[in-house]
């Protein structure tokens, strides 16, 4: 089988630990784009900072952005599909983080907003890599929101992610996609309908997309792709829905899977 489609997850797949790119990384992206393959970064994170990424690597491709309710080509920087957030549910989920404590920020178009400057908006802003923007949630801020993040002590996680489902399942996905984060996304938008959507654009079948990830977030992508590939380092359930287990995140697993069944 030609895989055409490689979608890479960023954090704990992509990335080190320590958030870097290897240049093993780099070199098998590289080696697979001019092979003629697609590389698309599919990422919770906002399009700005996927962006970084394919331009430090040197080449274009897609990014799905907001865990899928947003897709765009790059360097074009065309959007090819996005979708919203139920504007009763973000404010819900507004309530529920009040109420409990927890930091949440959303995501509109290229940025991402917090309603309080802390120590938890300041480290996501190390995080993602770059500034968010102060709102007033409970103001008529006229903002449509792609995604919305809580975080949560990892302890408590599952608990807090139940609530959510509880509260907002009806209007939104919620999913954890790190030991302490939640993603909330728009419903019926998951990486795995947004991958292959991006495939059908570009005349790509499911079975020759390969995604990469390791979170409870990635196993909808994995379990579509006509390869579903879950890193070492990745949670029990995505590893149960993977075909393949890959070296993990600090052992260069993406450019492993690349070499293996894409430069081969």
């Amino acid at each position: 089988m030609a895989y055409r489609l490689i979608a890479l997850d960023l954090d704990g797949t992509l990335l080190t630990d320590d958030r870097t790119l290897p240049d093993r990384n780099i070199e098998a992206m590289r080696a697979a784009a001019h092979a003629g393959a697609l590389v698309m970064i599919a990422t919770g994170r906002p399009y700005r900072a996927a962006a970084k990424i394919l331009e430090q690597a040197g080449i274009g491709g897609l990014i799905l952005s907001a865990a899928g309710a947003r897709i765009d080509s790059h360097p074009a920087g065309e959007t090819l599909f996005e979708a919203v957030l139920a504007p009763d549910a973000v404010a819900e989920l507004a309530d529920l983080c009040r109420q409990n404590g927890w930091f949440w920020f959303c995501f509109a178009g290229t940025d991402y907003y917090y309603e309080r400057v802390c120590e938890a908006s300041r480290a996501i802003e190390r995080y993602i890599g770059m500034p968010g923007i102060q709102l007033d949630f409970s103001s008529d801020h006229g903002k449509a929101f792609h995604k919305g993040t809580v975080m949560v002590d990892a302890a408590t996680i599952r608990q807090a992610a139940e609530l959510l489902r509880s509260r907002i399942g009806d209007r939104a996905e919620v999913l954890i996609s790190d030991r302490d984060i939640i993603d909330i996304t728009p419903k019926g938008i998951v990486k795995g309908v947004s991958v292959l959507f991006a495939a059908r654009l570009r005349g790509i079948a499911p079975e020759e997309v390969i995604a990469v990830g390791d979170t409870d977030s990635d196993i909808s992508m994995i379990e579509a792709a006509g390869l579903g590939v879950c890193m070492a380092n990745g949670s029990a359930a995505a590893k149960a829905t993977a075909d393949y287990i890959a070296p993990s995140n600090n052992e260069c697993g993406v450019a492993h899977v690349i070499e293996t069944f894409v430069l081969r």
